[in-house]
């Protein structure tokens, strides 16, 4: 087991997270939050901007390590920069207190009904 901290930020946390079990995307939220917050990474207020970009800056080192080896897009480093966007985001959704699987199965409900290429959009 991998042990986190409990910090009292308004919900009730799990003690520990067991790596055999399966968590949901709400799980992995409060546990990247609050092992954030207990690592010092909010000792004040943070802005949605400074957020924003630390997202950002793990797309940018994605994109970096995907040009770095084309062809073996499956590396560990790759995937370990999408770990930290990941990671980044559901740190900023839990610190706003977002539901981010809730935003993300709306989401995905709306996008079964739309059109093909809704828009005409290429990419």
């Amino acid at each position: 087991m991998l042990e986190i901290f409990v910090l009292s930020v308004g919900r009730q946390e799990k003690d520990f997270i067991d790596r055999n079990t399966q968590m949901t995307i709400s799980e992995w939220q409060v546990a990247i939050h609050t092992l954030a917050v207990s690592k010092g990474w909010y000792d004040g207020p943070r802005g949605v901007p400074e957020l924003l970009c630390l997202i950002h800056s793990e797309v940018s080192e994605a994109l970096e390590a995907y040009r770095d080896s084309p062809e073996d897009h499956l590396s560990n480093l790759f995937s370990e920069e999408l770990a930290d966007i990941f990671i980044r985001l559901a740190d900023m959704a839990d610190y706003l207190e977002i539901d981010l699987e809730k935003a993300i199965t709306k989401k995905y409900e709306y996008n079964k009904t739309r059109t093909f290429r809704h828009g005409n959009k290429r990419c």
